[in-house]
């Protein structure tokens, strides 16, 4: 579930700026977007192994990324 608010969260900023967002986002923020949109309207389809390697081997790059936006 964090990750899908993460992903709303991205979606939010990325709607009040969007040539802000274009210019500084990662490709790995438009991918957690996107698996928000799965785990929100597409659940039956979630791959849990998929999601484990997210959160074991992704997730720290999406968390040096997101230094961007100046959080601790």
């Amino acid at each position: 579930m964090r990750l899908q608010v993460v992903g709303e969260h991205l979606a939010r900023i990325r709607r009040i700026d969007e040539d802000h967002f274009d210019a500084v986002a990662g490709q790995n923020w438009y991918h957690v977007i996107g698996l928000r949109n799965i785990i929100s309207h597409g659940y039956e389809t979630i791959d849990m192994e998929q999601i484990w390697k997210i959160i074991s081997t992704e997730i720290s790059l999406l968390d040096a990324s997101l230094d961007i936006l100046g959080g601790d």
